[in-house]
């Protein structure tokens, strides 16, 4: 009797709640468990290994008896726990292992290292609204790849993040961030120009004589106008409010 544990939706997709039971004939291997999970959940064909490689599925990871096994030749013998059903065999989604390995203490993080890279975010920031010639930028950078190299502080060298791969991750990300930053001030200076305050500075011509009261037409559309003083129809006008569905408008020439 062979006990599986599978990710949570992989178990959804089976419709099984708990670590599921198979029979294996033989040998106990990987391949030999996934072929009686799939003979007996056959929805999962597919899911775990490729249909034509056999090959694990990138994102899926093989646990058994506190190792991982994911890369263990698929023919090869299971440990003798999980064959007796003492152990289980697990199929553990990626985000679920670094997760683990996060709380099992595998991976410490030194809290410097994300001061840093919070400083560079905050450097990437700065240096669109300062001049500072790009030395905020560059600044940046350094503080990124510094805290990037010292986040991750483990006794596997595997683990830890390489020169290489913070600086392929840092510059992309600062010059995004600064574009992205830039763009984001630039809409906010921008005029409305939409609702209310999108009408207000446009030009129109009177339709009718204001006195104070008559029509103008502005944006394409007629609207009720008021002005301060007696309009001539034809005269330009500019928009200097909007109250409910009425324009208060001025003379183009008074608005300079």
């Amino acid at each position: 009797m062979i006990r599986v544990v599978l990710p949570f939706h992989l178990r959804t997709l089976a419709q099984v709640d708990d670590e599921v039971t198979l029979h294996v004939q033989g040998v106990v291997t990987i391949t030999t468990v996934l072929d009686a999970l799939e003979a007996q959940y056959p929805v999962l064909r597919g899911t775990i290994r490729d249909h034509d490689t056999g090959k694990r599925r990138p994102f899926l990871r093989f646990f058994a008896c506190e190792e991982d096994l994911s890369h263990e030749p698929p023919d090869a013998p299971l440990p003798e726990a999980v064959a007796s059903g003492k152990e289980p065999f697990c199929v553990i989604g990626a985000i679920a292992v670094v997760l683990a390995i996060f709380a099992f203490h595998l991976l410490p993080i030194n809290y410097m290292g994300v001061v840093l890279i919070l400083l560079a975010l905050a450097m990437f920031a700065l240096e669109v609204k300062v001049t500072s010639h790009g030395a905020l930028a560059v600044g940046g950078i350094v503080s990124m790849v510094i805290g990037a190299m010292i986040l991750v502080d483990s006794p596997w060298p595997a683990a830890r993040i390489h020169l290489s791969t913070a600086l392929g991750v840092t510059i992309p990300l600062a010059v995004i961030t600064v574009i992205l930053v830039r763009l984001a001030l630039a809409a906010q200076q921008r005029k409305v120009v939409t609702g209310d305050q999108g009408m207000v500075g446009e030009l129109g011509v009177a339709q009718t004589e204001l006195a104070p009261a008559g029509k103008v037409f502005v944006h394409g559309e007629i609207w009720q106008a008021r002005a301060a003083g007696k309009i001539q129809p034809g005269t330009r006008v500019r928009v200097k409010e909007v109250q409910g569905l009425t324009l208060v408008v001025e003379p183009e020439d008074d608005s300079h």
